[in-house]
């Protein structure tokens, strides 16, 4: 963990992946030959060697579209993924200039967000969550998965940290009170005692198993192939995560009423259905088209379902588990087959 670039979240002026930037160039940069690093006091750093080895590793380009020209952004043609692209971009530019000057041009500035902004992990320490680069754990490649398996993995997450909590806990090490539920952690930090620094470790642990010679892979969330593009600068195919939005909210679904019935859609009704459909337990799932065919997409099949539903109706309707689709979502039964 000494070795690791890190800083603590939120709470600052900066965002995190450029204090992160910032932090990565003043290790590579104002380090020595010796390991010693001059921050107003020259001291030894045992970040720098590490580091200064490690730069041959990281790439000129990551190939992230939030680093592209605008032209080449515009020609993604998928407005959604455009919008979100150009205002990532534009933040990274504004805190590049911001912060550059003779030693720190706004093009090494951008390099180094493009090192954070696809390398560098969030993690849960006892002095809160940091951002942090790792040298040599930034090489695992993701593996995209569907809504149903990213649920599995989220289960086999909490079990394997709830034994590490036990584990722990027997045996006097209290890691579990603060970790959080990634696959990767940071094991031996005592948050009374600074040198332990020293001897804490990034551990990084398999979510699923491997034969001796297989590439092992990590997951870097339920992002679609624009997310992953825009970030990482790859898109897998297929993406079993992919999906496309029709509404950003409940909210956006629930305005959206030009094909519901007049006759079923008085002020009472309305009222009625956007309190069921905001206290339905996947409020935050999108409301996507997603591959596979329709039942992969009955989350947005279901809330459609409520907002053209007339009052019989939506008094049978209920929130209830689809394991399918990996979260709750409106079902219902017609005849003897349930629906959703």
């Amino acid at each position: 963990w000494r070795e690791a670039i890190h800083v603590l979240e939120d709470g600052y002026a900066d965002g995190d992946d450029l204090r992160l930037a910032m932090e990565l160039l003043h290790v590579l940069d104002d380090g020595d030959d010796d390991g010693f690093i001059d921050g107003g006091v020259r001291e030894y750093d045992s970040r720098v060697k590490t580091w200064r080895t490690y730069r041959p590793m990281l790439p000129v380009s990551t190939g992230a579209a939030a680093f592209w020209c605008v032209d080449n952004i515009r020609e993604l043609q998928f407005p959604e993924a455009v919008e979100k692209t150009l205002a990532q971009r534009a933040q990274f530019n504004a805190g590049a200039m911001r912060h550059s000057n003779d030693s720190r041009t706004k093009e090494k500035i951008m390099w180094a967000l493009q090192q954070v902004h696809s390398r560098s992990f969030s993690v849960m320490t006892p002095r809160g969550r940091a951002r942090c680069l790792v040298p040599y754990v930034d090489l695992f490649n993701h593996r995209p998965e569907s809504p149903k398996d990213a649920r599995h993995t989220d289960e086999l997450l909490q079990r394997a940290l709830r034994k590490a909590f036990t584990k722990g806990s027997e045996e006097g090490v209290h890691d579990g009170e603060w970790a959080g539920a990634e696959p990767w952690q940071v094991v031996g930090l005592d948050p009374l005692d600074d040198e332990s620094e020293d001897s804490a470790v990034f551990q990084m642990r398999s979510i699923w198993a491997y034969e001796p010679g297989e590439e092992v892979f990590i997951t870097y969330g339920h992002e679609t192939s624009a997310e992953l593009l825009t970030s990482y600068g790859f898109f897998p195919e297929p993406n079993d995560g992919e999906f496309v939005k029709l509404y950003e909210d409940v909210q956006d679904l629930i305005d959206d009423d030009r094909f519901v019935d007049a006759a079923i859609n008085s002020p009472k009704s309305q009222m009625e259905k956007e309190q069921f459909m905001w206290s339905m337990l996947a409020v935050e799932a999108p409301l996507a088209i997603r591959p596979g065919g329709v039942r992969e997409s009955a989350h947005l099949l279901s809330a459609l379902r409520v907002v053209h539903a007339r009052a019989k109706q939506l008094a049978a309707i209920k929130d209830d588990d689809v394991p399918r689709i990996g979260h709750s979502t409106f079902v219902w039964t017609e005849g003897d087959e349930p629906c959703g």
